[in-house]
């Protein structure tokens, strides 16, 4: 079998931090282990916007309302895109297309329908309501209706559909969209990567973290993932507890709150270490360092890289009782779940596994046999797989 895979026009733009960056790269690897994967991709528009976006012009357009020129000629780029992959896509002989939905694709998604191919969609979001809920620049009126209509447009294009959660599909079902054509597949990781035997002696050392019990979080600031929260958490139990240290390890993102700013005006810098961004390759070797790691906030229908590495790495994982994350997580079994922004349950949670190695390690283990049964990246390659092949 053959497969053609599209990836986002923007995604593949993004630095190596990016979960969706790093999702692609990660199923790619594992389907090429499976069957022929060809991934198309616009590289002279990709080069073009790239040195674009590194002009002054594109710079200079960074504040408020000029955020609406910047859509614009993200627009422009998709165009120069499609043109681009349309020549591609005319030489390919694969039996499907396997297309990452954004509302970036909707040129070519309408040209490989018009033509008669397969399309196995991969939805991770949706961004009219993504964007509308927790984007952090200006957006015009229109610009939501325009979005949610391209992406009903691809949705119906598509034979099949992926989705990485239960309530993602069931939002594409309230939708309109047949559920009997959309297969969850949640995200995944990769273990040799995430080794539950990872050694942390060099960023305990790093971060002075030696006899401290480390409650970590991995990930940027954005405001769906609620890194606010941890100072409310720090700051009550610094008053109970010596030795607990809190590891971020992230960078804060245009338009969110500056979280180190708050911590120490709170008096929280010595319960805190900030290692800011951190390349890929070297978040084991930081989650290994953790004893408690922490989810504090999620939104109800993704499916949060962070998690499945926080589990490959026997870590007891504290996180928000939200569809997506009770899909994979049992409560008290393979992890604790709190209510969505209940500041005290979460700080009851942390300080239960504070005082309770054993419930750490018990949690952690079962976490870990969690992910090696259900959540690897060839596991997901072949379900894909079994996917495509059902279409052909």
């Amino acid at each position: 079998m053959e497969i053609a895979f599209i990836p986002g026009s923007l995604d593949i733009l993004s630095g190596e931090h990016f979960p969706h960056l790093i999702h692609m790269k990660e199923n790619i690897n594992a389907l090429r282990k499976k069957v022929e994967i060809n991934v198309l991709t616009a590289d002279k528009a990709n080069a073009h916007y790239m040195r674009f976006r590194e002009s002054m012009a594109f710079k200079a357009l960074s504040f408020r309302y000029m955020h609406i020129v910047r859509k614009f000629l993200h627009l422009l780029f998709f165009l120069a895109v499609y043109m681009e992959l349309k020549k591609r896509v005319s030489c390919q002989k694969s039996d499907l297309f396997l297309v990452r939905f954004s509302y970036s694709n909707y040129l070519i998604t309408r040209h490989l329908h018009s033509k008669g191919y397969k399309i196995l969609l991969e939805v991770h979001a949706l961004a009219h309501i993504e964007e509308k809920e927790y984007g952090q620049t200006y957006s015009p009126p229109f610009y939501f209706p325009f979005i949610s209509y391209l992406e009903s447009r691809i949705l119906s294009w598509a034979d099949c559909i992926t989705t990485v959660s239960g309530s993602l599909r069931d939002c594409l079902v309230g939708l309109g969209i047949d559920k009997q054509i959309i297969h969850v597949v949640h995200n995944a990781v990769d273990l040799d990567t995430f080794d539950y035997n990872t050694d942390p002696k060099s960023v305990i050392k790093e971060y002075n973290l030696e006899n401290k019990v480390v409650c970590g979080f991995v990930g940027s600031f954005a405001r769906y993932h609620g890194v606010e929260i941890l100072i409310d958490v720090a700051e009550n139990i610094q008053r109970k507890r010596a030795g607990v240290t809190f590891l971020i390890v992230g960078r804060n993102v245009h338009g969110s709150d500056d979280v180190m700013e708050k911590c120490f005006a709170r008096g929280l810098s010595r319960v805190f270490r900030f290692t800011g961004e951190v390349p890929h390759s070297r978040i084991p070797l930081h989650i290994a360092a953790m004893d408690i790691t922490l989810i504090p906030d999620f939104n109800d229908y993704g499916s949060p890289m962070k998690l499945f590495e926080y589990m490959a790495m026997g870590k007891a994982v504290v996180a928000p009782d939200v569809p997506p994350i009770r899909e994979v997580i049992e409560d008290g079994i393979t992890g604790i779940l709190f209510k969505k922004g209940d500041v005290a349950e979460i700080t009851k949670a942390v300080e239960e596994l504070i005082d309770n190695a054993e419930l750490r390690r018990s949690l952690g283990h079962r976490a870990h046999q969690r992910i090696v049964e259900s959540y690897t990246w060839d596991k997901n390659a072949k379900k894909i797989v079994k996917i495509a092949e059902s279409m052909t």
